[in-house]
């Protein structure tokens, strides 16, 4: 049958123990006993020395500790408690150690307060304040760096930051310098997070690795924003991170003593979702006339005053999540998604293009599905979902697309995600696959009752995977008039070479039978995990003059367009399918180029394509209605090919350049 194209490697195990075993770090204590009240001398620890990289400093005696510009210091783990104080001035101090267990701590047990006015505190691994005791950080200047995450209090994903909680009061001040932190940061319902104007940085996320820059809000917390001359300082959630709200989170903003102004101030970038089960402003933050609201759904911002703009509402539902759309039958696309939080209805906005403009096509819907029926086939649909309540329309889900189809997709197979379904076989988009995890797993259609078809061919494209070549190999396209593929007929085999994506393959099929049902059936022993696309071309796909429409739609044309000559070198567009040439492209053409007179004969050069099959006819006379004579068949070569006819002689003969049909 001819084609044409229209770890677990070896790892091993390596354990290192190292020689401290179950001895953990020495304890270095704060003493005070030279009573100059500074880190840096050695009399002030119990250890007669201050701590190094191999030790715990806990700063414990209720004294204040102060670290200088001229210190550089690394420690495995940190406490100030007990009524301590420690002023961070300058200088550089590490705490080096990750892991869960090693954390710094201020004020987890009694009253400890971290002041920072300059310098370089990076801190590797969890900053916990007033987790138990009653924790006080004051950053007005330097940088404050959290590189790691692990457990929080309340059982959110990793955090770097936990402040407050039902047994301890946790309060951070930032006026100055900047916080970086590499995950999130969980606000506790004894917790107050509070930004003084605009002279701060706040990024949450990324720092020292691939964190998620989250904010986790519990009840009764505060977010707390002071705005002043220099504005505010918005906390940066960088992407994907999340904001999450708990009810009864809170948000309490005033000026600053001696400033008033009216105006809009932003007060939390999101880069991922905003998840509000509850967020509202403090009464005094009411009363004072302040406005809470979320800006393009990105952007938590407040404002004040008469003529500051009024803001959404929060209180609309989130976006639905999930949007997923199929072609679950002919003519008709099915929707699902994931309950919207408030929603009490659903509004079904389609588009002919990605990104809209958008067109409602069903509003009050109450289900988590709607079927989109009478589509076009062939047309590409693009949905998005909102929710709806009394406050009014949320903010739009994710965009889903569907390709309308004829025909009902079957397959067999359990696939690794919806994103992974049988439809993503058929949906236009080389990016997506049918990826499955059966072994004998395969795709294909149903013409329906009374409408079996001879499929003249069959194309497809390989995912874009490294041994996508090694998995299509000796897959099969099969006909059949039995759901089961009980009576399979072989259509055709995948062989190699094969192009790769986002090229496509293609196959002539020579089967006249009619089948209802066609499958592109795995390799032996495989799983479908190696094509993106699959077309099964039946009549319907061609032309009267035997010219596949996709092959059209490839350069543009339509089937009015088979008739023509588009590019103006004599040749119709069907004409130039069957000789392999550019229907758009004048320099593209089945023509001789010379004719050359040799001693070994007449020497015919001509324009062809690598792979076809060329007949060398003859005839006596420029009157072509007899039946010339074969003379040879040649292979055409890319660019050019020549052939040596063999006649001799004083007779006329006239030479014919005939493309052989596939």
């Amino acid at each position: 049958m001819k084609k044409r194209s229209v770890k677990l490697a070896g790892a091993t195990a390596v354990v290192a123990l190292l020689a401290a075993g179950s001895v953990h770090a020495a304890e270095d204590i704060w003493t005070g006993l030279e009573g100059d009240g500074l880190w840096g001398t050695s009399n002030n620890w119990s250890l007669g020395t201050f701590p190094t990289s191999a030790d715990w400093a806990h700063i414990n005696n209720g004294e204040t500790v102060t670290y200088l510009d001229s210190y550089t210091n690394t420690v495995q783990h940190h406490q100030i408690n007990s009524g301590s104080t420690f002023n961070f001035t300058g200088g550089k101090l590490n705490d080096s150690v990750a892991g869960n267990t090693r954390r710094t701590y201020v004020g987890t047990s009694g009253e400890g307060t971290l002041n920072m006015t300059g310098g370089q505190y990076d801190i590797g691994h969890i900053l916990r304040v007033g987790i138990g005791g009653t924790g006080v950080v004051n950053l007005d200047g330097g940088n404050l760096n959290i590189y790691r995450g692990g457990n929080s209090t309340y059982g959110h994903p990793s955090v770097s930051i936990s402040f407050g909680n039902s047994s301890g009061s946790g309060t951070f001040n930032i006026s100055g310098g900047s916080l970086t932190t590499r995950t999130g940061i969980e606000v506790g319902e004894n917790g107050v997070f509070h930004v003084i104007g605009g002279n701060a940085t706040v990024n949450v996320g990324g720092n020292g690795g691939a964190g998620t820059g989250d904010w986790w809000h519990e009840p009764n917390g505060v977010l707390k924003v002071t705005v002043d001359a220099s504005g505010t300082s918005p906390i940066i959630l960088n992407a994907p991170g999340e904001a999450w709200f708990e009810d009864g989170s809170l948000v309490e903003v005033a000026f600053a003593d001696g400033y008033s102004a009216t105006g809009t101030w932003p007060i939390m970038g999101i880069g991922g979702d905003f998840i509000n089960l509850g967020l509202g402003l403090t009464p005094e933050s009411v009363t004072a006339g302040w406005q809470l609201g979320l800006m393009d759904g990105t952007n938590l911002v407040v404002s004040f005053g008469e003529d500051a703009p009024e803001l959404p509402e929060l209180s609309t539902p989130l976006a639905p999540a999930n949007l997923l759309a199929l072609p679950t039958a002919p003519y008709l696309a099915t929707l699902t998604w994931d309950a919207a939080l408030s929603a009490s209805s659903y509004t079904i906005k389609r588009a002919s293009e990605s990104g809209g403009p958008y067109t409602d096509i069903a509003t009050g819907v109450t289900e988590l599905t709607y079927e989109d029926t009478g589509l076009t086939v062939g047309e590409k649909y693009y949905y998005v979902v909102t929710g709806v309540n009394a406050e009014g329309e949320g903010l739009p889900s994710a965009e889903a697309g569907v390709l309308a189809t004829q025909y009902t997709i079957i397959s067999y197979g359990v696939p690794y995600g919806s994103q992974y379904s049988a439809y993503a076989a058929f949906d236009d988009n080389t990016g997506t696959h049918f990826d499955s995890e059966t072994v004998g797993a395969w795709v294909g259609l149903d013409f329906g009752t009374g409408n079996a078809q001879q499929v003249r061919g069959v194309s497809f494209v390989l995912r874009n995977y490294n041994s996508a070549v090694q998995y299509a190999t000796n897959a099969t396209f099969e006909g059949a008039n039995q759901p089961d593929f009980s009576d399979a007929v072989l259509l055709a085999t995948v062989e190699e070479p094969l192009l790769g994506n986002p090229n496509w393959n293609s196959y002539v099929v020579t089967d006249t039978s009619e089948y209802r049902y066609v499958r592109l059936n795995t390799a032996p022993s495989s799983r479908t995990k190696s094509f993106a696309e699959v077309k099964f071309l039946t009549s319907n796909d061609f032309t009267t003059n035997g010219t596949p429409k996709i092959w059209l739609e490839g350069y543009g044309l339509t089937e009015a367009d088979d008739e023509v000559d588009n590019d103006g070198d004599g040749l119709l567009t069907w004409e130039e399918y069957f000789t392999g040439t550019i229907p758009t492209d004048s320099n593209s053409v089945l023509v001789v180029n010379s004719i050359v007179n040799t001693d070994s004969g007449l020497v015919l050069s001509w324009q062809s394509v690598e792979g076809k099959s060329y007949s060398i006819l003859t005839n006596t006379s420029l009157n072509f209605g007899g039946v010339p004579g074969v003379e040879g068949v040649v292979i055409g070569l890319e660019g050019e090919t020549s052939y040596t006819g063999t006649l001799s002689g004083a007779n006329t003969v006239f030479y014919e350049i005939a493309v052989d049909a596939e």
